[in-house]
């Protein structure tokens, strides 16, 4: 087995870790958040599972996984979905920015929580291959 992989137990602990920090906000809503927290919890679970696992595991082949990146795809990972659904139905232009910029935030704080549960990768690969672009 190749030591520098994370164990199965770790990579569980950081999805439960993510998914718990993504849906942390909803502690801002007082006496709601005993509904709001097992919701966000499940929504931001089916995120991770569904795009943060796959997003990790084709991260950590090509590149080093550190903080910048578990960032910049936890922000991806919670704002396209969010702009994605709302888009129909909320300009821009009239505010709507917010909804999918917070989301990314909470993205954030997951991949955060994530990374630091499994750890990351201490450099990058020796070689790059141009072939992985294609």
């Amino acid at each position: 087995m190749n030591e520098s992989l994370p164990s199965t137990v770790r990579v569980m602990g950081a999805i439960a870790a993510g998914a718990a920090a993504a849906a942390a906000p909803t502690i801002l809503l007082g006496v709601f958040m005993l509904i709001a927290f097992p919701i966000g919890f499940v929504i931001a679970l089916v995120h991770v599972l569904l795009l943060g696992l796959p997003a990790y595991l084709l991260l950590r082949r090509r590149s080093a996984f550190g903080w910048g990146v578990a960032m910049s795809a936890g922000f991806v990972i919670g704002a396209v979905p969010t702009g994605l659904i709302i888009l129909p139905t909320t300009s821009f232009a009239d505010g709507g920015a917010w909804t999918p910029a917070l989301a990314g935030l909470c993205g954030v704080l997951g991949a955060l929580a994530f990374r630091a549960v499994v750890g990351g990768a201490s450099s990058a690969p020796k070689s790059f291959d141009p072939a992985i672009w294609e």
